[in-house]
């Protein structure tokens, strides 16, 4: 289940995001923006990821905004007069899912941080603006160089008004040069010489074991997957997979990546797939202990989906934010095959604004959305792909044991949903309250639901019947995104977007806490 509620939060969100850009730029003269093209042959470039390891991210739309930096004064240059002079850098989000990368030309000098977009606030945040402390690193920009700072990470504080920003001490990271070279082609020269990170001197000593506090605290339970013993794995935002055997027992798996792991997959043979931003992919043949690339030949993009059919691994992705892939290759292999391959075409107004892909898996076929309103189905024993249409936009989707697959859907402006059960050749309206979030089965009679309320308090619901009746239950004190039964079946689980988890052993006729 991907995240996402309706279409309007999304467009009031981009309205207000234009509003406020007009009035930064009619108000703050002073800030000089600055893109990726260099300006002057002496010039040289910033890169860094900006990575929230928070709650409130990847919820409806990104409001990331530009990235300040201060050039510091005192340089024996043309470019100082004695003052701090402001740039301005704007992100790009291809290929991520909570990450941002910022890029621009600067002259040379030395620089520090003012302040950037960070995820403090939630979905509805129009502004979101972080001060950084004027004690934080500092970097050197050189005429001809790129400068390569890695990844900053944004870890929640103990309180919801402090952060705590990490980065290698050094700065770089692997990922930097493919990143230049496929998404900041202007400076994709510059790539010839040596590259500078964090200035060393202004480093703090601690940045090494606060770097380690981040990962330790990796933010989300994305893509659970139950393992042969019981417990479930599941992605986290800062290179983290993460293991939960209940009741109450967690582990953590750094992969070695400072990217958000968004699908995470175990194979019959007992391996471990994760996989996430910017094509990041990586086998663990141990439980976790060690990790290897796994990535082969895959292009550039946000994979969003791993599943397992027969002895292969299918690979969901979205490539340079504009096609939607699927690639397959024998289980434990980086042999990539191409299996399918569609362009996404969304509306501005009347579709979701950065709507993921999802797949699921109905027997011996593969079916995937493709933003905004296409479905793509795949026939993995004869690679037959076919292309059709869903009855709106697709804010969230699913498909159950018994073939059914279901959406909520944007069909004009309002929220509805659907039920397909010839593998999306026809759709027909679901008996379900349109508050009702994407149903979870176990088999083709008995589901689980969350129901959002409305002015009235949120519930979770259950069905005998395969979701023709929905009787309401235990009351919700807070929204679940997620919910998931248990290999047996025996148990059902509901997550929230704060990590509060609930559970049924009766099917969903009652649910309490796991504390």
């Amino acid at each position: 289940m991907r995240h996402g509620w309706t279409a309007w939060a999304r467009r009031l969100g981009v309205g207000m995001w234009m509003a406020l850009g007009a009035m930064l730029l009619s108000g703050c003269a002073s800030v000089e923006y600055r893109s990726p093209k260099l300006q002057a042959q002496t010039d040289g470039a910033v890169v860094i990821r900006v990575l929230p390891n928070v709650q409130s991210s990847s919820l409806y739309f990104k409001n990331w905004q530009a990235l300040e930096i201060a050039r510091l004064p005192g340089l024996d240059d043309s470019h100082s007069d004695g003052k701090e002079k402001v740039y301005s850098i704007a992100p790009t989000t291809v290929g991520a899912s909570r990450s941002a990368l910022y890029a621009g030309s600067l002259p040379p000098g030395h620089y520090r941080f003012v302040k950037f977009s960070a995820m403090q606030c939630g979905a509805m945040c129009v502004q979101s603006w972080m001060g950084v402390n004027q004690k934080f690193s500092r970097f050197e920009v050189k005429a001809g160089q790129i400068t390569d700072l890695g990844v900053l990470v944004q870890t929640a504080g103990e309180d919801s008004r402090s952060s705590l920003l990490t980065h290698a001490p050094k700065g770089g990271d692997a990922l930097t040069p493919e990143l230049v070279r496929e998404l900041l082609p202007d400076i994709a020269p510059l790539l010839r010489q040596p590259t500078l990170g964090w200035r060393e001197a202004t480093v703090p000593p601690s940045m090494g074991s606060m770097q380690r506090l981040s990962i330790t605290r990796s933010w989300g339970f994305a893509s659970p997957h139950e393992d042969e013993a019981g417990s479930f794995l599941y992605g986290s935002a800062n290179g983290v997979v993460g293991r939960w055997s209940p009741p109450w027992k967690r582990q953590s798996f750094d992969v070695g990546e400072r990217v958000a792991i968004d699908a995470v997959l175990v194979t019959p043979a007992g391996d471990w797939i994760a996989g996430g931003e910017y094509s990041v992919v990586k086998l663990s043949k141990d439980r976790g202990a060690t990790w290897n690339n796994l990535r082969g030949q895959l292009p550039l993009g946000l994979v969003v989906d791993l599943t397992v059919w027969r002895d292969e691994v299918l690979l969901t992705m979205l490539k340079g934010g504009k096609d939607v892939q699927v690639y397959r290759a024998p289980a434990g292999t980086d042999q990539w095959k191409l299996a399918s391959s569609h362009p996404m075409d969304i509306n501005w107004f009347f579709d979701v604004q950065g709507a993921t892909p999802h797949s699921a898996l109905v027997s011996d076929t593969l079916v995937t959305t493709v933003p905004g309103r296409q479905l793509a189905v795949l026939d993995l024993p004869t690679g037959r792909d076919d292309l059709r249409k869903l009855p709106g936009a697709a804010q969230m989707f699913s498909a159950s044991a018994d073939g059914v697959l279901r959406c909520r859907c944007i069909s004009t402006i309002k929220v509805d949903p659907y039920e397909s059960r010839d593998l999306g050749q026809t759709w027909q309206e679901s008996t379900a309250s349109r508050f009702m979030l994407m149903p979870t089965f176990k088999d083709k009679s008995i589901g689980v639901a969350f129901k959002g309320g409305f002015f009235s308090p949120s519930k979770f619901t259950y069905t005998r019947d395969g979701g023709n009746t929905w009787t309401e239950t235990t009351e919700a004190p807070v929204f679940f995104n997620q919910l998931f039964f248990s290999r047996d079946g025996r148990k059902a689980y509901a997550v929230s977007l704060q990590g509060i988890m609930w559970v049924t052993d009766d099917d969903g006729e009652s649910w309490d806490r796991v504390q």
